[in-house]
């Protein structure tokens, strides 16, 4: 990942992150009511309150915002992670729904012209990285 990208990424999720304004739904909001919209199956998988989960959510984000210019440093946490959703009964399938459904939440957020044809080369080469570690951790 190139040092234009991780700059990409940091000002995406920096924007994503920020507190909604009155009557916005936060970013995990967005993306949690947009997963269980298109993946209704996987809503069983999730056994906090929501609430709860979107903090979780959050905090993941921030943690891999702060954590672009050291990926590697990365790995504990999404080995962690990896392990723990396998447990939870998350599939393979599921990253790509859920890959899915976080871009669709970043264009609600933050609008469709913040995420440039760099932004998404960029964001995406950061999911397919978090996916891949989380599923081979899974494996393991």
């Amino acid at each position: 990942m190139t040092e234009l990208q991780k700059d990409l990424l940091r000002a995406l999720l920096n924007d994503a992150l920020a507190e909604p304004g009155e009557g916005e739904m936060s970013l995990a909001a967005l993306f949690y009511k947009r997963l269980f919209t298109v993946a209704p199956g996987v809503r069983e998988l999730f056994h906090n309150p929501i609430r709860t989960q979107e903090v979780k959510f959050a905090v993941m984000l921030e943690h891999l915002r702060d954590g672009l210019d050291r990926l590697d440093n990365l790995v504990p946490l999404l080995w962690h992670t990896g392990r723990n959703h396998r447990q939870y009964g998350a599939e393979p399938a599921h990253y790509v729904v859920v890959g899915e459904a976080l871009l669709w939440a970043l264009e609600q957020k933050l609008g469709q012209e913040r995420l440039t044809p760099d932004v998404k080369a960029a964001w995406n080469e950061l999911y397919a990285f978090i996916s891949l570690t989380m599923q081979e951790a899974a494996k393991a």
